[in-house]
């Protein structure tokens, strides 16, 4: 049997790493878990855990789960979700389940949404940022929102995006791309919220401004 432990700079990295593969179903292990395939993955605190073992049955899977809650019991405190995470619309607009994810780089990023080889957002260590994807008459859409150190950049950030990836948006905050659906972005203070591939701009718009109430000073 092997246990990985990592040791993140926070609770909200470990839950980051968490987030980004999540797709099996939780089994109660510290603050959020999923269990499958032999492979159990858990945070807490700012550790992020996986456990596996050699061969298969219900006596290794048992053995699994039983090392798990050791591992957590002895982790003894434990640490906040990023509370941007809270402000994703969700499943009243067709929220994926487990399909949010919190991120701080590009190269993640593009790994579950791609956007562009460079970092045209202008991502990092600073940045925290929060992908989640919908179903909307049978399309993905997705729903980025991230938040930066200060209002400067994010401004940059946001003038850099539109120049790049909606250079057709004529000074406006959105455009109807190729494929005929529509992205839409705006900065919002220390914010910037971008909805890639609505199918209608109104429910694009819908989409993007219910996340905009729900950020602080939004109401």
């Amino acid at each position: 049997m092997t246990v990985e432990l990592y040791d993140m700079a926070s609770s909200e990295d470990a839950f980051g790493v968490f987030s980004f593969e999540r797709q099996d179903e939780a089994v109660g292990i510290g603050q959020g878990s999923e269990f499958g395939g032999g492979l159990l993955r858990f945070w807490k605190g700012k550790y992020f855990i996986s456990i596996y073992a050699d061969g298969e049955g219900a006596g290794v899977e048992s053995a699994i789960l039983q090392m798990g809650r050791a591992t957590a019991n002895s982790i003894p405190t434990t640490g906040p979700e990023p509370k941007w995470v809270d402000f994703i619309p969700g499943k009243e607009f067709g929220l994926v389940d487990k399909s949010i994810r919190y991120l701080k780089s590009h190269v993640l990023l593009n790994q579950r949404f791609f956007i562009a080889h460079q970092n045209i957002l202008n991502l990092s260590r600073k940045t925290e940022a929060a992908l989640a994807q919908y179903l909307r008459h049978g399309q993905k859409v997705h729903l980025l929102l991230i938040r930066y150190p200060d209002l400067k950049e994010a401004e940059d950030a946001y003038q850099g995006f539109m120049k790049t990836y909606l250079p057709d948006a004529e000074g406006k905050d959105r455009s109807k791309t190729e494929d005929g659906k529509w992205t839409i972005a705006r900065r919002r203070d220390e914010f910037v919220l971008v909805v890639f591939g609505a199918p209608t701009e109104a429910e694009g718009e819908t989409l993007l401004k219910t996340l905009e109430e729900k950020l602080p000073g939004g109401r």
